[in-house]
């Protein structure tokens, strides 16, 4: 039924069985070719299967012989479109033919057109535009070669996540007609993939029947042609600018045949009207109206798509071939030029002014206005002009009487004066087209310049300029040009503008350009004329790609037909001004005769043009390629610098890019490894939601539902700077959350009276409070959760920063209720900067709660501050009741109280508390009245004056102040004063008041000398002494210290302190029990850990230390704080070996092994290709890893003694596929490693079998779990494991990234990491050097060897494997006389031995499929270098080898036990061969040959310096005769086979209870 076809296949993984490496993984649909997802070692990819159907020998002929045809044409368009550098097309890479069926294969892409129209966040205009035109140069690349598409639909477009398109699949072997008669079958069977039921073939590709389908496929001249890709591209377009509806479904396609069909009204939805007129060209029914795609894009360049995207193709490009790092500092080291050329209308000249209204102090976060700089230096565009003009940048124009004009002297000279790339773009500019007047005046600005005053016919009516003679406009720029620049620039400039002139002329009156375009012309070649000769890649195109890319055929443009739309826009108002001046000067400056491309895109609205939509630039398209480089950001330097761009680009892009692009990248940071890159994205987040002005009301919540939970992490961060960042920032997301609740209930409440109902007024304004409230508790979760638990200072610091925002977001009641009583509790810590940065923003918080909380709450802890041991916090105390009497927020008698308690500082010997204290008093008598001022506020400070003053003013208190009291005396007060109150606190009677203690025991003092006015001023601030003493003495009590010590012990620890230094200094700590009996251990073994001496100022320290604050019971007080415990190393399960010690099994007793190949077990659990079988040190047990996402435990033991084996254990908590597992050096924990990025660390549990009890065997109790480490970077794809000499265990594992990574099992942290250069390949196996672990070899996928350093973490050489191919297993050499000697499993059934230390090869292995003579591969190492290899593309040679390693056997695993004279290798032929390292002629196939078949026969030979081991087929008759022999007997006996039935991926061996393999 219907239309599908009903074929009897096999399953799809039965063609997969001849692929090697390749994995079926999801089947994507198809008919006439089957499309399945596969996974490769490389990464993901599709295969498209043509499953052979042919029965008969002339079917299967014929077949063949197509099937060499089609391959023939996507050799050749795949060796033509992988030349192309800047390519939006993806042919296929690889086509392979098998018997079954035959394969093509290419890159796996993640979405398509289709799913990306549907994908949040929708593509913008912009966007869109941006597809459209990629589309259009996707054509043009692959037409310029000759080659069709075929099937050009939405299903083959892919789109990356940074918008760049890519246009697959490619279809010449689909036919290229299709008969009406039978137009449903072969349209559904050969174009219908997605069962859409589409139609995009162009209307010609259907005839009548299949007789004329047939007669045209045999003619040559009815063959694909660029116009069918056409019609069909426009369709794409048009489903784009639809959002995914299609203009034809097939009977819509087949009534437009007819001519009763024309999407119109389809198309009329489509606001551009530019695109509409592009698409309902391109889906002409007529192809000759169509147009080319070189032609369509020459067109709509400055109509439909913006002339920056020529330059913007070019740099994206070449931007996303650089690793993510250098891509960040590229476009950092552009972003003043990117800026000026990309950004939109509005903010190209002035970006950022000031940010929303809502925050009036946000402009200093915003910075100064950015001028816009025009930088004419790039030549990119004026060299694709010049192509698309048809004229190839390299032609010379001829002079008028036959010479060239560059051969004049000196235009000669100025031009071999040009640097290159000046010089290249001034000879394209010689040829650039004239200007479309109706396209300049769509797209002219209302800043832009009069043409007039750049004309020639301004100075030249006639235009009959000749060579040698420059216009006056051309001479009069050279002179304003050269006003401001030296000497020899300017007459270079000068030079070159005559000579630029002249080509102008040259081609004006050849009639290439018209005369009136000549210094518009010449306006595109001074581009190149910058002095900034900058290493940007905007000023940096790739000459050779452009002319390969865009170059047409000849007669695909005329030069008439060329009419670039390119206005001239001024950059700033002080340019305009600049400009304004030159022309009353009669002159003008180069930059300002520019009629540059790279300008800003700034078109006028059309008619029907959309309303309201926000002008983009060019800066949206380049934010998708940075939001997608952040995620592989290696460098946190980087990242930052990454964060600060985006926030650049925030400022300049429209709120829907801020909010759907910018923040959810930007949060994805929030969970960096590195603290700075948390905190740093924290505050950009934050930045860039204060220049959001607009948002749907779906994104009300946005930081309550979004932001404030991916925050979580960050404000329980171990690190104090990310706790930082977050307090810093939280009033601000405070403000941010409440501005968008506002700004919705704004809109919600317009709507209501719009619709002019008055009744909802009451609910909106109910809901509102709710929300508010809601929010609120939100904000109040997050203070109570992380401040009174956070023990850091500077957290609470950074809140209190931005206290006042904060108060003001919770409002007057719950600033009282829960934000004061918060902070009050700050003043319990005893960090004295925390007080102080508490009295510094109090004030704001003193203004919303009022002035009963004021006085009841936050007066007292003012008041009690003036007495604080350091008189920084006592300044700032000072400071801010001074302040909070300005505001009038005390009443009268408050007002009298603070002054008499804060009078006695006018004599303090600190001049700022004076200070202070002098404008306190006079903000009291500015708040009275002066009567009052006169009677109340006077008599309160006369007695500190030296004179009578009738009102308190700073001026008279500053005249008539007295002097103040002696530092010195005030110390020697203030170390006497608690006498007086032991004595009295202890039921000692005095007569004597304090004051006249104090006086007395001050004179007393024989280094003091009291005169009269000091006398006056100890009495004067005695009061304040005494409340000091007071609260100190108090203190002192409570920490339980003598007030005599308490006296002293300033001056005696500060003497001691000063004769050592700083790192010297320690303090006993109780929590180092597990260090203290550990170096006692060693002190009763005489080690020298105990042997630590110590100075005599040291050891008095501690002793004064311990006597004032006396450790807790059972605290250490021998212990230093700096010498902490190293981290435990976690069980990890000891060896046991038969003989009941704990020493690991050598391989000595493999030296003489040869294995007969006899079957013991068969083990068969897993479900999925086994991976890796490591075996542990005592051979109580080996493990295997399996795609199926377990490893298994096999006890060695059973082997022999169980008939049924079954494993031990199974370990399946990791999950994905275990791709490598390691067993830690002798212990009996295992590391694996899965493709989803995870490493697990877990122990055997076992208990050996007793040594007097010989039937018993080892008992397996379970596996427990030790480390579990998540997202490592990409896939794990090799692990291994050793013991350092300083006892760390350390695992080295490398992933899919190409990075090696070093974690430290004992610190629990990562120790090193190297990043091996990504086009060498996917690491696919490294091996470590076996006795010192100083150096590591990792092996790629493209055949690079590169050693690494271990020690220093540096690459010290890399060298490619002679002919490449993909390196599958790399083993250490056997022998300890070869320590840097190592296998290396590549190539056909090849393993050759490589010395690392001069990249030279020792030995090699093959196999050979024939007695022919088989040439030998060369040797030598031709690419060697030092460190990392330079970046480069596979070449067509990779691609050849890649193609033939799927196919060709390949050795997969590799063993050699130490000191042992033979390898073992398997792979997948399935076979395992003993090679006899002393003797190639005794090796043989130990697994994998039939009874019937021929043994091999072996022999080696030396060649260029190497010993060469080759496997030949057997020669030898009686050989045959004997194993027909041998086949005869099997058969009666009808043996089980023991050959492996799939690829061998690992060998192992084991010694206990028996050798076996």
């Amino acid at each position: 039924m219907g239309n599908k076809l009903a074929t009897l296949t096999p399953a799809l993984d039965y063609y997969f069985h001849d692929l090697s490496g390749v994995i079926l993984q999801e089947s994507l649909g198809g008919k006439f070719l089957r499309t399945i997802k596969c996974m490769h070692d490389d990464g993901d990819m599709v295969v498209k299967v043509y499953i052979k159907q042919a029965t008969s020998q002339s079917q299967q002929a014929q077949q063949a012989q197509s099937m060499d045809e089609y391959h023939r044409r996507l050799q050749e368009l795949r060796g033509n479109l992988n030349m192309v550098q800047n390519r939006n097309v993806m042919p296929f890479q690889k086509f392979i033919e098998t018997e079954k069926a035959c394969y093509l294969m290419r890159q796996y892409f993640a979405n398509n057109l289709v799913d990306r129209i549907g994908t949040r966040p929708f593509l913008t205009s912009l966007e869109k535009a941006w597809v459209a035109f990629q589309l259009l140069m996707a054509l043009r690349q692959a037409h310029f070669y000759g080659l069709c598409h075929g099937d050009v639909k939405s299903e083959n477009v892919m789109v990356t996540s940074w918008n760049w398109v890519f246009l697959t699949d490619f279809a010449p072997y689909k036919p290229t007609f299709i008969p009406q008669d039978d137009s449903t079958h072969e349209f559904s069977y050969y174009f219908d993939t997605s069962e859409r039921r589409v139609c995009y073939l162009a209307p010609e590709r259907f005839v009548a029947d299949s007789v004329e389908a047939a007669a045209a496929a045999q003619d040559n001249e009815s063959s694909l042609k660029p116009a069918m890709d056409v019609f069909s591209m426009g369709c794409v377009i048009a489903e784009l600018y639809l959002e995914g509806v299609a203009i034809f479904d097939f009977s819509q396609h087949f009534r437009f045949r007819k001519g009763e069909y024309h999407p119109r009204e389809a198309l009329s939805r489509i606001r551009d009207p530019h695109i509409r007129a592009l698409i309902t060209r391109m889906i002409d029914a007529d192809p000759d109206a169509r147009g080319t795609a070189g032609t369509l894009i020459h067109e709509n360049i400055g109509t439909t798509f913006p002339p920056y995207f020529l330059l913007l193709h070019n740099y994206v490009a070449r931007l996303m071939k650089m690793p993510a790092d250098e891509r960040i500092l590229a476009v950092h080291r552009d972003l003043d030029s990117l800026f000026a050329r990309l950004a939109p209308a509005d903010t190209a000249s002035d970006s950022a002014e000031s940010a929303p209204a809502r925050e009036p102090d946000s402009a200093q976060g915003t910075g100064a206005s950015t001028q816009k700089k025009v930088d004419p230096a790039g030549s990119a565009l004026n060299i694709h002009a010049t192509l698309l003009d048809g004229t190839a940048p390299n032609s010379q124009l001829k002079h008028p009487g036959g010479i060239s004009p560059a051969a004049t002297p000196t235009a000669q000279s100025a031009f071999n004066a040009l640097p290159a790339s000046a010089s290249s773009a001034a000879s394209a500019a010689s040829v650039s087209a004239s200007s479309s007047p109706t396209a300049a005046a769509s797209y002219s600005s209302s800043t832009s310049l009069p043409l007039a005053t750049s004309h020639p016919s301004s100075a030249d009516p006639a235009g009959t300029s000749t060579v040698g003679e420059p216009t006056s406009s051309a001479c009069s720029v050279a002179a304003a040009a050269a006003s401001d620049m030296p000497s020899e620039t300017a007459q270079l400039l000068a030079r070159t503008r005559s000579f630029i002139v002249e080509l102008e002329s040259s081609a004006a009156q050849l009639g290439i350009v018209s005369a009136n375009s000549s210094t518009e012309s010449s306006s595109f070649g001074s581009g190149a004329l910058s002095t900034d000769m900058s290493s940007s890649l905007l000023d940096q195109p790739d000459e050779r790609e452009l002319l390969l890319v865009d170059a047409p055929p000849a007669d695909l443009f005329s030069a008439e037909s060329y009419e670039p739309s390119t206005s001239i826009r001024g950059d700033s108002q002080q340019q305009q001004q600049q400009q304004q001046q030159s022309e009353e000067e009669e002159t003008l400056s180069i930059d300002d005769q520019l009629p540059s491309m790279y300008d800003t895109f700034v078109p006028q609205r059309a008619e029907g043009s959309p309303v309201g939509e926000e002008d983009e630039g060019g800066l949206s398209l380049l934010l998708a390629c940075l939001c997608t480089t952040l995620r592989d950001i290696r460098s946190p330097r980087i990242k930052r610098i990454a964060l600060h761009i985006l926030e650049e680009f925030a400022k300049r892009l429209d709120n829907e890019s801020r909010l759907q692009r910018i923040v959810p990248y930007v949060v994805t940071m929030f969970t960096d490894p590195d603290a700075l890159v948390r905190a740093t994205a924290i505050g950009t987040v934050t930045q860039v939601l204060k220049l959001v002005e607009k948002f749907p009301l779906s994104d009300t919540n946005v930081v309550q539902e979004y932001i404030l939970p991916a925050l979580l992490s960050c404000r329980r961060d171990e690190n104090d700077i990310v706790r930082q960042a977050f307090a810093k920032h939280l009033a601000q997301l405070a403000d941010i959350a409440r501005w968008f609740l506002e700004t919705s209930q704004r809109y919600r409440s317009n709507e209501v009276s719009t619709s002019e109902k008055s009744a909802p007024r009451q609910l909106q304004q109910t809901s509102y409070d709710k929300e508010l409230a809601k929010l609120q508790d939100t904000f109040c979760e997050i203070l109570v959760d992380m401040f009174p638990k956070d023990r850091s200072t500077a957290v609470k610091k950074t809140l209190l920063v931005d206290i006042t925002r904060l108060c003001i977001f919770f409002g007057h009641k719950r600033t009282n209720d829960f934000l004061l009583p918060l902070i009050i509790t700050f003043l319990n810590d005893g960090d004295w900067e925390l007080r102080s940065a508490f009295f510094e923003h109090i004030l704001g918080v003193c203004a919303v709660v009022g002035t009963n909380s004021l006085e009841q709450f936050i007066l007292p802890c003012l008041m009690q501050a003036l007495t604080d041991e350091e008189e920084f916090v006592v300044h700032k105390v000072v400071h801010c009741l001074a302040s909070l009497c300005e505001l009038s927020l005390f009443r009268q008698h408050v007002l009298l109280d603070v002054a008499t308690r804060t009078a006695p500082l006018l004599v303090h010997p600190n001049s700022w508390l004076r200070m202070g204290a002098i404008a306190l008093q006079a903000a009291v008598g500015e708040q009275l009245s002066p009567s009052e001022s006169f009677c109340f506020l006077r008599p309160i400070v006369t007695p500190f004056l030296t004179g009578e003053v009738l009102t308190v003013t700073e001026d008279n208190l500053l005249r008539a102040l007295r002097s103040p009291l002696s530092r010195a005396v005030y110390t020697r007060a203030v170390d006497l004063s608690p006498r007086y109150w032991a004595s009295t606190i202890d039921g000692t009677s005095r007569k004597e008041s304090f004051e006249e203690f104090l006086l007395k025991s001050v004179e007393n003092v024989s280094t003091i000398s009291l005169d009269d006015a000091q006398k006056t001023s100890l009495t004067l601030l005695t009061p304040y002494i005494g409340n000091f003493s007071r609260v100190t003495h108090s203190k002192s009590k409570q920490e339980g210290r003598t007030l005599e010590e308490d006296a002293n012990i300033l001056h005696e620890y500060s003497t001691l302190a000063s004769t050592i230094t700083v790192r010297e200094l320690v303090i006993p700590d109780a929590e180092e029990e597990e260090l203290t009996a550990m170096l006692s251990s060693a002190a009763a073994q005489g080690s020298k850990t105990d042997q630590v001496m110590y100075s005599p100022e040291v050891v008095a320290v501690r002793r004064e230390w311990e006597k004032y604050f006396p450790p807790e019971s059972g605290q250490a007080q021998t212990l230093p704080t700096h010498c902490r415990p190293l981290p435990r190393m976690p069980p990890l399960g000891s060896l046991f070996s038969p003989d009941g010690t704990s020493s690991p099994v050598d391989d000595s007793s493999l030296k003489g092994w040869r294995p007969k190949g006899i079957l013991v077990a068969n083990l068969h659990e897993h479900k999925a290709s086994v991976n890796e079988i490591q075996v542990s040190r005592d051979n109580q047990f080996f493990a295997t890893a399996s795609d199926d996402g377990t490893v298994k435990i096999w006890d060695c033991q059973r082997l022999e003694k169980s008939v049924t084996n079954r494993s031990r254990l199974t370990y399946s908590a990791q999950g994905g596929r275990i791709s490598s597992i390691a067993i830690l050096e002798n212990s009996h924990s295992i590391v694996s490693g899965s493709d989803n990025g995870s490493l697990h660390v877990y122990r055997v549990d076992l208990m050996p079998a007793t040594r007097k009890d010989t039937t018993s065997l080892t008992s397996y109790n379970g596996v427990t779990a030790l480390k579990r480490l998540a997202d490592r970077d990409g896939a794990v794809l090799s692990v291994e494991a050793y013991n350092t000499n300083g006892g760390e265990s350390m695992i080295v594992y490398s992933t899919s990234k190409g990075q090696i990574h070093g974690w430290d099992l004992r610190c629990q942290r990562e120790a090193w990491v190297m990043n091996n250069e990504s086009s060498s390949g996917r690491i696919q196996t490294f091996v470590l050097e076996p006795t010192g672990k100083t150096w590591l070899l990792a092996g790629t996928s493209r055949g690079y060897y590169t050693c690494w350093d271990v020690r220093f973490n540096l690459p010290v050489k890399t060298w490619r494997q002679p002919g490449g191919g993909k390196i599958s297993k790399l083993l250490h050499y056997g022998s300890r006389r070869g320590q840097s000697w190592v296998y290396s499993a590549v190539g056909p059934n090849q393993v050759w031995l490589w010395d690392v230390e001069g990249s030279s090869c020792k030995q090699l292995f093959r196999t050979l499929p024939s007695n022919e003579h088989v040439p030998l591969p060369r040797l030598a190492v031709e690419d060697e270098t030092l460190g990392l290899p330079s970046p480069s593309i596979p070449s067509a040679n990779d691609t050849q080898l890649i193609e033939s390693a799927l196919l060709r056997p390949s050795i997969r695993a590799l063993h050699s036990p130490q000191d042992c004279p033979f390898l073992l290798t398997g792979g997948s032929d399935r076979q395992i061969r003993y090679w006899d390292l002393a003797d190639a002629a005794h090796s043989y196939v130990l697994s994998g040959m039939e009874p019937d078949q021929l043994r091999p026969r072996y022999r080696s030979h030396a060649h260029e310096g190497a010993t060469i081991f080759e496997e030949l087929p057997s020669s030898d008759a009686n050989e045959a005769v004997v194993q027909m022999q041998r086949s005869a007997r099997t058969q009666t006996r009808g043996p089980v086979s023991v050959n492996h039935n799939d690829c061998v991926l690992d060998i192992k061996t084991i010694q206990a209870p028996s050798r076996m393999l």
